[in-house]
């Protein structure tokens, strides 16, 4: 009994002219905003955090809770690059060029 696993490109259907939709890119500037990155990870969507202008303190419990919602959801948290992370739900495979 085999499943399909499902690709992001499945998943929405949007431009994918960069890595990501835009809809997808999220800049959390306080912790207040971590409802919605949990709401769009727990429905099965990728979920990019531009946390580059975020306060120092303010992202340190921002990654906290996105660690622990990619841990509890057997998803993974990825660091793009510096201040940028990926949070990709389990069963979803993201493109790689």
């Amino acid at each position: 009994f085999f499943f399909k696993q499902k690709t992001a490109y499945e998943i929405r259907n949007c431009d994918w002219s960069s890595d990501v939709c835009s809809s997808d890119l999220l800049k959390p500037t306080n912790f207040g905003h971590c409802k919605e990155i949990g709401e769009r990870f727990k429905s099965g969507q990728p979920v990019i955090m531009n946390m580059i202008a975020t306060d120092p303190d303010e992202g340190r419990r921002i990654i906290d809770f996105a660690s622990g919602l990619t841990f509890a959801l057997n998803g993974s948290l990825e660091r793009i690059s510096r201040g940028v992370f990926r949070l990709t739900p389990n069963g979803v495979r993201i493109p790689r060029d």
